[in-house]
């Protein structure tokens, strides 16, 4: 607010009492400093004697020249009242227009209350002023978006029927500017066959019924045919009439490039038919092509593996017939020896060393020959090579120098010890076949240790080595050498097994396998695996006695009853022996039915089943048995697989003991079923 007072102190106090009232009020020093500050103010207040004797010709013309939306509030402090009683209040009306007389004196509010009002209404002018620039800059955006956009618009009186049509819209239907465009010139021009249903639109739109959204086809006067797609909406004035407003496309162009893309999705619809019906054909020819290639495939794969299979059982069957012969020799030195304890004891240990070798090397054969979870233990790595020295030595040949470094301070390592050996024989095996005119391979063990690495946990290993002065690989078959089934070998010369399974076994057991070769200076195969130097660890290597001394075996059985069921009478036989000598009083059957049989009139104490028989398996007598004798010990003896290949449900609370085993190990697995079942049924009654 500008204050123009200059007589006394009437400026300061009228400028004080605006701001007190909470306004931005400033004070003029005369008419030229208000003048030029009207521009930026909202309300003047000026005294009768400011203005009574100054030219007010420039006041006035800045009055005269507001825009249309502006009347400048002014207040007039007089003396005298209002225009009625005051000519000099009627002549500034007359010059400054919107001017609100207040008779002096005066109390303050009713000042402030004045310039309330004033401002008030000074801020309506200011909102028309934006709603009004807002139309005019929403009117120059329409007719921007109908350039281009290159829509026409149009408006339709629906009581009187007169169309008015901006020059695009003529356009639209090729017509000039200047050419005149009533309705019916509108009808005239649009396709005979598309009037009636543009007409129904039209009705339907006045009615009420909803928008007016139309694409028809137009005659243009020349005789060319386009397309128009008009839409609109109709709304009703004051008076109750209906106004059609909207805007019109030429889309010409648009179903044109729409037909041409209909006939082109009809011409690749076509092609793409055909073309699948030649697929079709094709994929059959590649389905039986690729199902006799699986034949072949698979008979080829099963003559390499059998062939694999000869080759490795070749050796072994050579090492098995020894340790059979070491086994009837002892036998028979005992049967010739029977007056002699010590030559007895002496020559007992040597068989049962042969037999547990024997042992061995079955596992080996079966862990070739099926695919068997691993049974990860603690295991003596460096033992466990000492103790293939002579296999490896015959695998080989005499034309091979095998070659031991061993470093001693190695402890344990996680792996199967079967697996591991056969790992080891494989490696061996390839490495004899990379060195055809004889050369040196060396079986080393050492420690090592990683840090974070991409495809190598963090932490110690056991790494052992088999390293050959063979012919060595390229760097394109190092990379594929681990692959199942590849070979550099001739058809029937290999399977590709030997590597991959070595990979797997390093794998599963949580380790590595890595290969170093140099074309024509030999390969290095390396299984890394996991360090497990813990008594814990250690102790499942089940190589410690059994912790059943050998002078009680004999007071273990206290006269309980053990069931055997076997089908075979020599093994039958001995585990009757064997138990009697336990302490243990014994029943017998043939098959797994029998087995059955006698129960419904026998109530042992435990039961020692054979896994293969004809008719019922183990476990299938073993589930049975359960079903007639709840809680009663049963021993599931084995020589076929690991426990873990069979059917968890099947095996909850069996003891499983793998063949061969010894009296000691009977005695421990005996002992463990029954302390199971004691633990799992406290108050069940062995019969």
């Amino acid at each position: 607010m500008l204050v123009l007072a200059p007589g006394g102190r009437d400026a300061a106090v009228a400028t004080a009492i605006l701001r007190e009232a909470g306004f931005a009020a400033r004070a003029c020093p005369d008419l030229t400093a208000l003048r030029q500050e009207l521009d930026r103010a909202d309300v003047a207040v000026v005294t009768e004697e400011a203005l009574s004797r100054a030219d007010l010709g420039d006041l006035a013309a800045w009055v005269r020249a507001q825009p249309a939306w502006s009347d400048f509030p002014f207040l007039l402090l007089a003396h005298r009242g209002g225009p009625d009683r005051n000519p000099e209040a009627t002549r500034l009306v007359g010059l400054l227009g919107n001017i609100a007389v207040l008779e002096r004196p005066f109390h303050p509010t009713t000042l402030v209350s004045a310039a309330r009002s004033a401002l008030a209404a000074r801020r309506r002018q200011l909102q028309a002023r934006d709603a009004l620039v807002a139309e005019a800059k929403a009117a120059d955006r329409l007719r921007f978006a109908l350039r281009a956009g290159r829509l026409g618009s149009w408006e339709f009186d629906g009581d009187t029927g007169e169309l008015r049509a901006s020059d695009a819209c003529k356009a639209v239907f090729g017509r000039k500017p200047d050419e005149p465009f009533s309705y019916a010139e509108l009808l005239a021009a649009i396709h005979p066959d598309d009037l009636g249903r543009m007409q129904e639109a039209v009705a339907a739109a006045l009615a009420g019924s909803g928008d007016y959204d139309i694409e028809y086809r137009t005659v243009w006067p020349d005789g060319s045919i386009h397309w128009a797609e008009v839409r609109g909406r109709a709304v009703w004035d004051s008076d109750g009439r209906p106004i059609m407003a909207g805007v019109s496309l030429d889309t010409t162009a648009r179903q044109a490039a729409a037909e041409e893309l209909r006939q082109h999705r009809e011409r690749l619809e076509d092609l793409v038919a055909e073309r699948t019906r030649a697929l079709e054909a094709a994929n059959q020819q590649l389905r039986a092509a690729a199902e006799e290639r699986d034949h072949a495939e698979a008979a080829l794969l099963q003559a390499q593996k059998m062939e694999a299979v000869g080759q490795l059982t070749g050796g072994l069957a050579h090492d098995f017939n020894n340790l059979l012969q070491a086994v009837l020799a002892s036998l028979d030195l005992i049967r010739r020896r029977s007056g002699d304890p010590a030559q007895v004891e002496r020559l007992a240990a040597a068989g049962a060393d042969a037999a547990r070798r024997g042992a061995r090397l079955t596992a080996q054969l079966l862990a070739f020959s099926r695919e068997q979870k691993l049974d990860l233990a603690a295991v003596a790595v460096i033992e466990l090579a000492e103790g293939m020295r002579d296999l490896l030595a015959r695998a080989l040949g005499p034309e091979i120098q095998l070659h031991y470094a061993m470093d001693e301070a190695v402890g344990m390592a996680l792996a199967d010890a079967t697996q591991l050996e056969l790992a080891l024989l494989n490696l061996a095996i390839n490495a004899r076949d990379a060195m055809r005119e004889g050369g040196r391979l060396t079986v080393a063990v050492r420690m090592a240790e990683f840090g974070v690495n991409a495809d190598l946990p963090a932490g110690r290993y056991v790494a052992v080595s088999v390293s050959d002065t063979g012919e060595g690989m390229s760097p394109e078959v190092a990379a594929r050498a681990f692959d199942p089934f590849f070979t550099t070998k001739g058809v029937g010369k290999g399977t590709g097994l030997g590597l991959s399974q070595v990979y797997g076994i390093a794998r599963q057991s949580g380790g590595m396998a890595r290969i170093e070769s140099v074309l024509g200076r030999g390969t290095t195969v390396t299984i890394l695996l996991p360090a497990a130097e813990s008594e814990a660890a250690a102790r499942t290597l089940g190589r410690q006695p059994t912790g059943i001394p050998k002078e009680d075996l004999s007071k273990l059985g206290a006269g309980s009853l053990v069931l055997v069921v076997d089908d075979d009478p020599d093994v039958r036989r001995a585990m009757v022996a064997w138990l009697d000598a336990l302490g243990y009083r014994v029943a017998e059957a043939a098959d797994g039915r029998a087995g059955l049989a006698a129960l419904k009139h026998l109530t042992p104490d435990a039961m020692l089943v054979d896994y293969a028989m004809p008719g019922l398996t183990g476990t299938e007598v073993a589930a049975a048995a359960r079903r007639l004798r709840p809680g009663l010990p049963i021993v599931l003896a084995t020589g076929y697989a690991a426990a873990a290949e069979f059917d968890p449900g099947v095996l909850a609370g069996l003891t499983v003991l793998r063949k061969p085993f010894r009296v000691e190990e009977l005695a421990k697995a005996l002992r463990d079923a029954r302390s199971a079942e004691r633990r799992c049924h406290p108050h069940a009654s062995a019969g």
